[in-house]
């Protein structure tokens, strides 16, 4: 299995039972703040979120360890729940040192509840937040995605990481401990070489350079039993490798449009040879909807839809 490493600028650090009681909205606040910052730069950005259901563990952890290590900021959705939580700490703690050692403003606190214990003195990381100039988003908790006052603030977190990246980098390059962390460049890039459907889904997955037109739908109610699917869709080329990459960018698009914590892949043949190409950092919801946008965009249901197995 071919899987696209991505390439992340910023750690979406929250925790996970705010955004499963607010039906996703803070998931879906990060994908209005990535697509923001890329209207803002004209540049494409990553924002990594956990979205596993993984137990917390020595093996999680790691992997945790390293997207921090690639990560440029710590964006920190602050609840009361979030200063009890384990990996909240841990990533918050972990990122501080990074701050402390490269002596810049790297972590933005986002207060989205009201947490009284930001004013225990005891506690080390209710300190380091209260010391910040946070920004307030308390009363944007119950607005409605599609209002103008939560774009426009969206908007002004998306200007301040602008400028915060601007003030950062020397000739599109951030200073990292350990050397200098590269941008990440254009999908509209040149390719050397023949230009495979493999080559394709790479660059949409590492790139992530289209902002997501999102489908944020009026009244969504998450089922608390669905079992998490799989959706995995078949594709053949049609001998134009610009028809094929813009249907594939058109498929990913509409693809992570739709919020929810079902994956898919696309599985390409091309050449008499089959390539298997995952998106490991990003989720849709399979519904009516969009297998109805999916057969319009194919002309044909060409796709299987698995449910995933947690071992």
């Amino acid at each position: 299995m071919q899987t696209a490493k991505a390439t992340f600028l910023a750690f979406f650090s929250y925790e996970r039972g705010n955004d499963e009681r607010d039906r996703g909205n803070l998931t879906l606040i990060r994908k209005l703040l990535q697509a923001e910052i890329w209207v803002q730069t004209g540049k494409p950005f990553q924002i990594f979120q956990d979205q596993e259901n993984i137990e917390w563990g020595q093996a999680w952890k790691e992997r945790i360890k390293s997207v921090l290590d690639e990560s440029l900021l710590l964006i920190a959705v602050i609840t009361p729940s979030y200063l009890e939580s384990e990996s909240c700490r841990f990533e918050f703690e972990y990122f501080l040192k990074q701050e402390a050692q490269l002596k810049r403003k790297l972590i933005l606190p986002i207060l989205y509840i009201d947490t009284p214990k930001l004013n225990d003195t005891k506690d080390n990381v209710a300190i380091e937040i209260s010391k910040r100039q946070w920004i307030d988003w308390r009363n944007l908790r119950f607005a409605s995605l599609r209002s103008t006052k939560v774009n426009k603030s969206i908007e002004v977190l998306a200007r301040e990481i602008r400028d915060l990246v601007n003030d950062t980098s020397t000739k599109g390059t951030f200073a990292k401990p350990g050397g200098e962390f590269p941008l990440p460049d254009s999908i509209t890039r040149e390719t050397k070489g023949a230009e495979s459907f493999q080559t394709i889904g790479n660059e949409i997955s590492s790139a992530q350079a289209l902002p997501p037109l999102l489908y944020i739908p009026l009244s969504y109610e998450e089922d608390s039993a669905h079992q998490p699917k799989h959706i995995t869709v078949n594709l053949r080329s049609t001998g134009d490798k610009e028809r094929d990459k813009r249907r594939i960018k058109t498929l990913y698009g509409t693809l992570i449009s739709f919020h929810g914590r079902d994956r898919f892949s696309f599985h390409a043949f091309e050449n008499g040879k089959g390539h298997l190409i995952d998106f490991p950092e990003d989720t849709t919801r399979i519904d009516a909807e969009l297998l109805s946008r999916l057969k319009k965009l194919m002309g044909e249901e060409n796709w299987l839809i698995e449910e995933i197995k947690f071992q």
